[in-house]
Order: structure tokens, then sequence, then C-alpha cells
């Protein structure tokens, strides 16, 4: 395999002041992109997402899913990744976000948080198989059922911050 250097992204965009904006992220940064732990097909889908980010533009009221969100003034520049330090200073999710907006039970619910991530599934659907989990455990533990459905909900291709999330 090339090594490769931290390269940041090419699209650039300025801000109200004509400021060139880029955020501040590189491949490096992404989790799992190149750790040999993790399988071959997920650390070559982020790679795509990530190529995807650095040449898609940021999307504007020109773009339809995005004609009532200006984002002109966001100052990506100043995006970072949170440390340990800044998410431990995060409080816990309250108690009153996590209750069903319908209905007493939820089926599942996935809490991803700073202090960890909590799964709940109902019980009744782990008996009939059903698998909720996060990604990092689905990586881990259900490869080859991540290997199938990988990549079909949200395509990196669909956008900057798809592509983003993606990686």
């Amino acid at each position: 395999m090339t090594e490769r250097t931290a390269k940041r992204v090419i699209r650039r965009t300025t801000g109200v002041d004509g400021r060139e904006r880029i955020f501040p992220f590189t491949r490096e940064m992404i989790p799992g992109i190149s750790d040999e732990r993790v399988p071959a097909f997920v650390r070559a889908y982020r790679d795509r997402a990530w190529m995807a980010f650095t040449q898609l533009a940021l999307p504007t009221t020109k773009d339809e899913p995005w004609r009532r969100t200006d984002l002109h003034n966001l100052e990506i520049d100043r995006f970072r990744l949170a440390s340990t330090a800044d998410a431990n200073l995060l409080p816990e999710v309250p108690a009153e976000l996590l209750t069903p907006l319908v209905d007493r039970a939820h089926g599942g619910q996935l809490i991803l948080s700073a202090h960890g991530t909590r799964v709940e599934l109902d019980e009744k659907l782990s008996r009939q198989g059903v698998i909720f989990t996060d990604l990092e455990t689905a990586t881990r533990e259900h490869p080859e059922i991540l290997r199938k459905i990988f990549g079909q909900v949200v395509r990196p291709d669909e956008g900057k911050f798809s592509a983003l999330a993606g990686s």
C-alpha cells in the first residue's frame, strides 16, 4: 500500500468577508480508514466517501434540498473534532429526551454520546433475530451482514455532508 501524506480538502469556499474557508479535516483523522483491524470493505467505503468529501462543494440555496438553508455564514474553518477532554465535559443525555414520542416503549433505541454507546432493543424483537447496534459493533460482530447493506441508505456521493458522515 502506498503511503499517503495528509491532505486538506480541495474544494474551498469563501466567507462573506472574502476569506477562503476550508474544513480543517485530513484523511488521517478519519477513524478506521487505515486501521487494518477494520474490514477492507469498510476502509474502502470510508476512503471513497473521503474522496467524495474532498471533491464536492458545499450545498447552496440553489440546490433543491438546501433551498431554505443558507450555509454562507457557516464558519467551516472553525470546525474541529472534539478531544476526549471536550467530550468528557458534555453532560449525559437528559432522560426526557430518551422517552418515546409515541406509545410507552421504543422498539429499539441507540444512544451515542461522549460517555459511550447504549443499545436498547425490545426483547421480543431480539428473540426474532433483529440486530440493532452501532456501526463499530456491527463492523466487529456482523461484518457479513454489514457488507450487504453498507452505504445503501445514504450514499456518500449525495452531498458534502453525507460524504463526510460516510467517511
